[in-house]
């Protein structure tokens, strides 16, 4: 669905189709003006938990970050699309949430807040959709959440 705005001041949600709807009672993004608000894109089908293309059909095969990261990637760039934008090129903020089960708690206690987490897989699919120059970034890591990447973008 593209997005067509009869006001431009009022905003308008977004709903790309063929994009999984979350059970929230939310959008995926509201367009006010030339701005594009996201809500937190998941890797998630919102039926069978994780999407069938962001799993491995071998466990021990394959990136699951990798995976996710591209199911949560392509899922922006049909937002973006429907909101009338190229996410190649628009992107001027992203933030990025990623799991660890590092730093342990005794770890933690000992002052030790590295995750040990490796984003590049991240980091390449991503530059396959978003182009240079790169928008401001901010990643961060968060211990025992249920999802691997939980990255947001504003446009």
């Amino acid at each position: 669905m593209t997005v067509t705005q009869s006001d431009p001041k009022v905003p308008v949600a977004v709903f790309p189709e063929g994009a999984p709807s979350p059970k929230m009672p939310n959008s995926p993004a509201v367009k006010a003006g030339d701005w594009v608000f996201f809500a937190g894109q998941l890797a998630t089908d919102f039926k069978t938990g994780i999407a069938p293309e962001a799993r491995a059909a071998n466990p021990y095969l394959g990136d699951k970050l990798e995976l996710e990261s591209r199911c949560v990637t392509r899922n922006w760039a049909a937002t973006v699309a429907a909101a009338g934008c190229d996410i190649g090129k628009d992107a001027i903020r992203m933030w990025q949430w990623f799991v660890s089960d590092r730093p342990t708690p005794e770890e933690f206690a000992q002052g030790n807040t590295w995750t040990s987490l490796s984003i590049e897989a991240y980091t390449n699919v991503r530059n396959e959709f978003v182009f240079e120059p790169l928008p401001a970034s901010t990643g961060r890591a968060s211990v025992n959440s249920r999802c691997a990447a939980r990255p947001s973008r504003s446009i």
